[in-house]
């Protein structure tokens, strides 16, 4: 039995026109199917077709096409040489393969049907999926200009933000920098009231010490003992000393000061109505005694102007180059009198 079968096989496969049919639709349908796999155009693309040219299924239509060819072959072959026009069973025997032939050609047509409802409802789905794929492109662009508003947006309110930013930073700035004015005038003003009441102190111990200076003038008295005199002459550089602190802490506010009150010209030696030239041990004492008296004076005339510029800075803002505190014993200070 398996050999009758294999011998209608290689019937089946004797006819040269079958066996070339059957090896090109193999290879060209290899082809067609495996192509994309190495890297190259399908038939599809050559004809201008996109995909394949055939689904696989379309293939095997085309082999059993050939197949039934083949069949056709072997009947005309098998039944040649003993064909009898007389005989009945030959006849029956044709129509019987004429039917089964019809029927594999109904079949062919049901399966071209087939392929053809196929092929509409892929097209159709073809046509649904272009319609979501411009749907999808509306929406994107949609999304896009709302994204492009929304930077646009965004970039103005950065901007507004900036804009607040340095209008703050501006004022913070004028803030500080009044605070700081209110600050540095504050300090010059506990200051000022500081160096006010060190001047007056100042100032008492300088009219207390001048009061034993001045005695000459104010009593009479007189210095003809050296060693008296060089006692007189301690008191003065120690009353200077102090007029030298006083004299420091009021450059501060009233400037030239020092000038005022320690200059002192040679003209002004020639003062009458001081005290007498003998009171005192020689000229040159003398002379001594009306430069401290001049000093003095001088003093007396510049104190006034500088209580009233340190109570201004203290009480009334006036502003004035601040300076440490003074509290050295000034004893080397210029004058008549050096050390």
């Amino acid at each position: 039995m398996a050999e009758t079968r294999l011998s209608t096989l290689r019937a089946l496969w004797a006819p040269k026109l079958v066996r070339i049919a059957l090896l090109l639709v193999a290879t060209v349908a290899g082809y067609d199917s495996f192509s994309s796999q190495f890297g190259f155009p399908t038939l599809g693309r050559l004809l201008g077709v996109s995909g394949s040219l055939l689904p696989w299924w379309g293939w095997l239509l085309v082999v059993q096409g050939v197949f039934v060819y083949a069949l056709f072959e072997y009947v005309r072959r098998a039944v040649a040489p003993t064909a009898d026009p007389s005989s009945g069973d030959e006849a029956a025997s044709t129509e019987v393969l004429i039917l089964a032939l019809k029927a594999k050609l109904n079949s062919l047509s049901e399966n071209q049907k087939a392929f053809s409802e196929f092929e509409e409802k892929a097209m159709k789905n073809v046509g649904v999926a272009n319609d979501i794929s411009r749907l999808l492109s509306d929406r994107i662009e949609q999304i896009d200009s709302k994204v492009s508003k929304g930077h646009q947006h965004f970039g103005e309110v950065e901007g507004k933000m900036l804009e607040a930013v340095k209008r703050l930073e501006a004022q913070q700035s004028v803030s500080e920098q009044f605070m700081r004015r209110q600050v540095a005038s504050l300090r010059q003003a506990l200051t000022a009231i500081f160096h006010r009441e060190q001047l007056q102190t100042l100032a008492t111990e300088v009219e207390a010490r001048a009061a034993e200076l001045i005695t000459p003038t104010t009593h009479g008295a007189c210095y003809e003992d050296a060693d008296q005199w060089e006692a007189w002459i301690e008191k003065f550089f120690a009353w200077r000393g102090v007029v030298q602190q006083w004299v420091d802490i009021a450059e501060a506010y009233s400037p030239h000061t020092d000038i005022q009150v320690f200059d002192v010209h040679p003209d002004q030696l020639q003062e009458k109505g001081v005290a007498k030239v003998d009171q005192f041990p020689d000229p040159e004492a003398f002379i001594a005694y009306k430069g401290f008296w001049i000093l003095l004076k001088q003093w007396r005339e510049r104190r006034e102007q500088v209580e009233q510029a340190v109570q201004q800075a203290a009480f009334e803002g006036a502003t004035t180059e601040e300076k440490p505190v003074i509290l050295g014993d000034g004893m080397s200070g210029k004058g008549l009198f050096p050390k």
